[in-house]
């Protein structure tokens, strides 16, 4: 019997009998198949065409990915045969039936396509993609949870209004059963996470992300100095005089530098903190390099409730942060924070959530308008207002991409002279020393705004602890992230 044949048995059987889930877990980890998966099939039915098996499922699924839905009975099905093809590279979750460029649908019998057919909710279509090199797609997995990290598992990529669940919106009419929440979740071999011999700003450079703005954003992010040259420093706040309307979102330099950033001219702000600890790793010391992004604009969200896009500010930052340990002249990325409004999502650098560029580059994917970093395209909810959900939308689609290691302004703090106390410093990207002025703003006292005050603006309406237009947020040297070397974000 082949391995995915073995593992897809020993899941059904663990499925059956209530054994726990992590005893196929650990098998999965183990054994990695000795050819990838070349090929999917959807079927009404469990039956699987010649050479091919069922995905494995677990957790109390059946396999239907309508379970407890209605609908067609849509099963899954594999095969590493290499006469179907090149090895699947990615798998990609889709509203439309329209695959994006290098992607192919998933071929079917007696079905149309749609994961959740004549069961109601969203219009899901699976899309894989190809690949000749060895970063293919080892195993499948049906859970109604989390994917393993730890066993090199990830969901699919996302594109349109899609949270990931394969019977998303679905609802079954019966009130003895309901849908099951699937999730399926892709295994690949876990990569080593590479080293890099050198300064710690040269790794700033060598390691920083590569950005992916929704392919409908509106409000990009810009370098500091343009959004300096426009505004007027008060007391408490930058801010902008020309921004009295708490709906204006159209005002001089709200959409960024688009043009300025796909030619490398939009620098990255990479803070260096030295001296980090991990409670869960004592004795261990860290470099944390804290990527600040800026933009001129942070678009809110809209209240169903009262038709009100609420949560709008001038001046928005946002960071992705990467944890190195230092050891023989060399560091080596141990993990990924990605900021998600007042929270963070942290992934192990190895991971296969993240993708990355030349194995050296994260890709991180913006919510469109409050510009929330997210490790995949999607859709996701992260809070509520006045009745209704706060989701931030990210894009696959072909969006803007910002390659940030082609401008990186490095930030460290250092004395000036012995005995002094230590100050933030910066070197441009080419070596200039205060590019952009930044030791003024990089060490302005921490309550210090970026953006108009909301008593600035008037008319203005707050409700519920948010405005059409909030204050701005604070700079990069008050955040955590930066200023206590126990936390990690």
């Amino acid at each position: 019997m082949k391995t995915n044949e073995t593992f897809g048995e020993l899941m059904r059987l663990v499925a059956c009998s209530g054994l726990a889930l992590t005893l196929a877990l650990g098998y999965a980890a183990k054994a990695k198949a000795a050819t990838p998966l070349t090929d999917l099939h959807l079927n009404n039915g469990s039956s699987c065409p010649s050479g091919y098996s069922l995905v494995a499922a677990g957790g109390g699924l059946n396999g239907d990915l309508n379970q407890g839905a209605g609908g067609k009975d849509i099963y899954m099905c594999e095969t590493r045969d290499p006469a179907k093809g090149q090895a699947i590279r990615d798998l990609l979750l889709s509203e439309s039936k329209a695959c994006p460029e290098g992607f192919e649908r998933v071929r079917q019998t007696d079905l149309n396509g749609d994961l959740n057919e004549e069961a109601g909710g969203k219009d899901i279509f699976l899309c894989l993609s190809r690949t000749s090199d060895s970063s293919s797609v080892d195993a499948l997995r049906l859970t109604p949870g989390a994917c393993d990290e730890s066993a090199g598992e990830a969901r699919p990529r996302m594109r349109g209004d899609l949270n990931g669940d394969l019977n998303q919106g679905a609802r079954n009419s019966s009130l003895l059963s309901s849908n099951k929440d699937i999730f399926l979740c892709l295994q690949r071999e876990i990569v080593p996470a590479p080293t890099f011999s050198g300064s710690i700003a040269a790794a700033a450079k060598h390691f920083a992300p590569r950005v992916h703005s929704h392919p409908n954003e509106g409000w990009f992010p810009s370098s500091v100095s343009d959004f300096l040259d426009k505004a007027v420093k008060g007391p408490k706040n930058y801010y902008l005089p020309y921004v009295t309307d708490a709906g204006d979102w159209e005002f001089d330099g709200a959409s960024g530098q688009k043009d300025q950033l796909q030619r490398g001219e939009v620098p990255i702000y990479a803070f260096v903190v030295e001296g980090k600890t991990d409670p869960n790793q004592p004795g261990e010391v860290f470099t944390d390099v804290v990527y600040f992004l800026f933009f001129p604009y942070n678009r809110g969200k809209e209240i169903g409730l009262i038709s009100t896009v609420m949560g709008n500010h001038v001046g928005d930052w946002e960071n992705v942060t990467i944890r190195f340990s230092h050891a023989n002249g060399e560091y080596t990325p141990e993990r990924i924070s990605l900021s998600q409004h007042a929270h963070n999502k942290v992934f192990d650098w190895t991971s296969n959530q993240i993708a990355k560029t030349d194995g050296t580059h994260p890709n991180v994917y913006q919510a469109r308008g409050s510009h929330a970093v997210y490790s995949t395209g999607g859709a996701f909810k992260y809070g509520s207002a006045a009745g209704s959900d706060l989701v931030d939308r990210t894009g696959s689609d072909p969006g803007t991409i910002w390659d940030t290691w082609n401008n990186v302004v490095v930030l460290e703090k250092k004395a000036q002279s012995e005995g002094e106390e230590t100050i933030w410093t910066c070197t441009g990207h080419d070596g200039e020393p205060n590019a952009e002025d930044c030791e003024t703003w990089a060490n302005l006292p921490h309550s210090f705004r970026w953006g108009n005050l909301e008593d600035q603006i008037e008319p203005n309406f707050c409700a519920a602890g948010e405005c059409r237009m909030n204050s701005g947020p604070t700079g990069p040297q008050s955040k955590s992230s930066v200023t206590k070397l126990s936390v990690f974000e």
